[in-house]
């Protein structure tokens, strides 16, 4: 795509910007964009002037002050777009978008656990019908009040649990919350859980609205029709158009001859399983790290993946296997791991029941579907960290998942018999 920007920089004259997950994205796309005889902006809070005191600022400048050129194209992650892109107005009307793989907050769930009275929501929340007859829309009493709890983080405690739910309710041209009817008919009995606690689950998803000021929008993903925003948005009454990009780097994975994938276990692996012991005495964590070194000599390398909470640990539970290099389970578009052949991805991402039933009966998709938006995606974006990214490189590598479900998926998706 960067290549497809920089041939067409007449057209797009200077009016595209470009969408990242990740700052590591922008910084490579950087390079490459220089390289073609374009002239990259990146704007977030690495890249701030003097003049730039945020990242808003630095946006609205770049839009309205600066003295355009064709080969100009702003770089900014998918978290800046989402925050302070979509909120500009119409000033970005003539600039097309493109985003490198889908965002990730197209939709989410809320979970509020309060041990005061539910008053304190009832306050601010009412419900408005939904187009599904399960669930109710919620939205703000009064926009104005709703506002006051905006307090500054860390001033306000109730204020602090209450803030991303109201954002989401406040922004209702971008985002829509909704919540089961007998979730909140409980909620107002004040029918509490286990904790002694008032438990309020609501669920939101980014409406096609976000992108109306900006002349056009395009998703570069593999697999994009697996994903929650095509999914939502096709429901939503959305119509997307496939187009067919010249000179991609590969259609199909045929650098596979010596691909091996292995997995660890029939049933579905979940973040729960991670400290079962099993008949070795040793956890089920702990046993897929062991497995994963086999058949590899100790100069082999490999990707790990684990959840985040794992990575930012200690790793006192756990003994991590020799020559690993641990990356996030979010590493998409990255290219600087390509010289690695092995991975083990043994990271957790199912969504919890209630957001998975949420997709399910709001939106139709399969838990198959699912399954697929988010931990198969994410697994397959991993896996293409590695060297199978070089259609030249046909090396012997090991893919090592959790469960044979990620196991099957991996393997129709990179075509292996």
């Amino acid at each position: 795509m960067i290549q497809l920007i920089s041939i067409n920089k007449n057209f797009y004259n200077g009016k595209v910007i470009f969408v990242q997950p990740k700052k590591e994205n922008l910084l490579e796309s950087e390079i490459q964009f220089k390289a073609k005889g374009m002239t990259p902006h990146i704007i977030d809070e690495d890249h701030l002037t003097e003049e730039m005191t945020s990242v808003a600022k630095g946006l609205y400048s770049y839009i309205l002050k600066r003295k355009i050129k064709k080969t100009d194209v702003l770089l900014v992650t998918h978290q800046s777009f989402l925050k302070h892109m979509v909120n500009m107005g119409n000033i970005t009307n003539g600039y097309h978008v493109v985003f490198d793989e889908v965002p990730q907050e197209s939709f989410g769930e809320f979970t509020l656990s309060l041990s005061t009275n539910k008053d304190i929501l009832l306050k601010y929340i009412q419900t408005a019908p939904s187009k599904n007859q399960d669930f109710f829309v919620l939205k703000p009493i009064d926009r104005v009040q709703m506002n006051t709890c905006m307090t500054t983080e860390g001033e306000d405690e109730i204020n602090d649990k209450l803030r991303k739910l109201f954002e989401k309710l406040l922004n209702e041209k971008h985002y829509t919350v909704e919540i089961r009817k007998d979730v909140w008919e409980s909620f107002k009995k004040n029918k509490r859980n286990g904790r002694n606690n008032v438990s309020f689950i609501t669920h939101f998803y980014m409406l096609p609205e976000i992108f109306d000021d900006f002349l056009n929008v395009h998703f570069l993903s593999a697999k994009f029709e697996e994903s929650d925003i095509y999914h939502i948005f096709k429901e939503l009454g959305v119509s997307f158009v496939e187009k067919e990009l010249p000179k991609l780097q590969y259609k199909e994975h045929e650098n596979i001859t010596h691909t091996f994938i292995r997995y660890c276990m029939e049933r579905d692996f979940s973040k729960t399983m991670r400290s079962y012991e099993c008949l070795n005495q040793k956890t089920i964590i702990q046993n897929i790290l062991d497995i994963s070194r086999l058949n590899m000599s100790p100069d082999d390398k490999q990707l790990l993946v684990l959840n985040k909470d794992m990575i930012d640990g200690d790793f006192k539970e756990y003994k991590l296997p020799q020559n690993s290099e641990l990356i996030s389970s979010y590493v998409h578009g990255l290219n600087g791991y390509k010289h690695i052949h092995n991975i083990t991805f043994a990271a957790s991402l199912n969504y919890r029941n209630t957001q998975a039933d949420f997709l399910h009966d709001r939106f139709g998709l399969s838990y198959e579907d699912i399954d697929k938006s988010f931990l198969f995606s994410s697994t397959y974006q991993a896996i293409c960290r590695t060297s199978i990214r070089d259609k030249h490189d046909d090396s012997h590598r090991l893919i090592t998942v959790p469960d044979y479900r990620s196991a099957v998926y991996v393997q129709e998706v990179l075509g292996i018999p």
